[in-house]
């Protein structure tokens, strides 16, 4: 995670020292796996001022339970029994974050709970968009 990481990093400190960009409003949008990568990256860089993750979060546990299993976090030995997405989403409160998931998503299945979680330990909500595959 940490060679995927880097690139995200530098970006950031590039647009931070770059001369026509506000550094205070730097932002990270994803999708799917860059989602994933926008909820780790924003909880570890807090220069990162906002962000949007689509398709990407969904508790450990829920994707050990379902076989959904896709990422680093869930082979490092013991991670995943210890920790899970709503310490993650506690390193970003109280920046705005905006998670888009939908119902019928098997990797973002769980996104409201986890959200409501991190809510109610941090007192700063992330506003979850959740979008029904048969809505029009």
């Amino acid at each position: 995670m940490l060679r995927e990481a880097r690139p995200d990093h530098g970006a950031v400190s590039l647009l931070a020292h770059d001369e026509l960009v506000d550094s205070r409003r730097i932002g990270a949008l994803g999708h799917s796996y860059g989602g994933n990568m926008v909820l780790s990256q924003t909880a570890l860089d807090g220069r990162i001022a906002f962000a949007v993750a689509s398709g990407a979060l969904c508790s450990y546990a829920y994707k050990r339970r379902q076989g959904t299993a896709l990422e680093m976090a869930l082979i490092i030995p013991g991670f995943a029994a210890r920790w899970d997405m709503e310490h993650l989403l506690d390193c970003i409160a109280p920046r705005p974050l905006l998670v888009v998931s939908g119902e019928e998503d098997p990797y973002a299945q769980d996104a409201p709970p986890c959200v409501a979680i991190t809510a109610v330990s941090t007192g700063s909500p992330a506003s979850v968009l959740s979008d029904s595959s048969s809505a029009t």
